[in-house]
């Protein structure tokens, strides 16, 4: 049971997010599963068991929690997919900070929209309804029983194909300000060739796209809560 939750908490910015020791996060994940053993029918192994049995009830929690992961991790990469888009209109993208939620340089805004992720996440008690999603699946594909890995292939890969189109749609706003902007110092660069457009676009682009994304982000709810519903939809479709 442990391995199927520590790798939905080991594949997704949850525990990975937050400063914590790692013995914390063991001790977290054997607390879950000596939690949910207790209350859970069918947790354990019946009759005889023997080392391919074994390896292959493994096997199958170790998939299925990768699959599990996988929901959430897409959602916090469309946060991910948004500011990389910011960080290439507005001109971010050349400056880079240490993350702690990827443990990698990224560009300031990426950087920024993996946290607003995250608390996006806590926020919308979204912790809440993974522990409800690990507890149905013990009861839908308890320890050691076959489980459709193929058939779970569909519903991830159109969840992947909807991270870009999330990711877009979250900072769609800010995007379009940006494009005016930018369509504005063109004419001003056709008209009067002499003037430095780099040196002046860059703080116009810098000044409108953070100023438009603080009008925006206030406004952002239900893309938000689109986000972290598709997750839910694909977790349903893979218990069906």
């Amino acid at each position: 049971m442990s391995i199927r939750i520590g790798m939905v908490f080991a594949m997704t910015p949850i525990l990975t997010g937050m400063p914590m020791p790692a013995s914390v996060r063991i001790m977290l994940v054997l607390g879950l599963a000596v939690a949910l053993g207790g209350v859970l029918p069918n947790t354990t192994l019946r009759g005889a068991v023997d080392a391919s049995d074994l390896l292959r009830a493994v096997g199958i929690e170790f998939s299925i929690g990768v699959v599990l992961a996988l929901g959430v991790t897409l959602a916090f990469a469309t946060f991910s997919v948004a500011g990389r888009i910011l960080d290439i209109q507005i001109g971010f993208g050349i400056g880079q900070l240490f993350d702690p939620a990827t443990r990698q340089n990224l560009p300031i805004l990426t950087g920024a929209f993996s946290q607003l992720g995250l608390l996006c996440f806590f926020a919308v008690n979204g912790h809440h309804t993974v522990l409800r999603a690990l507890a149905y699946s013990f009861e839908q594909f308890p320890m050691g029983e076959p489980w459709p890995l193929s058939e779970s292939l569909p519903v991830v890969l159109r969840h992947a194909a909807g991270v870009f189109a999330l990711g877009f749609s979250l900072v769609a706003p800010v995007v379009t300000c940006l494009l005016l902007v930018e369509l504005g110092l063109g004419v001003v660069a056709r008209n009067l060739p002499q003037m430095n457009m780099f040196v002046m676009g860059m703080p116009v682009k810098v000044i409108v796209g953070l100023s438009a994304l603080a009008a925006w982000i206030g406004g952002a709810g239900d893309v938000v809560s689109r986000i972290f519903t598709s997750v839910f939809r694909g977790w349903e479709a893979l218990f069906r």
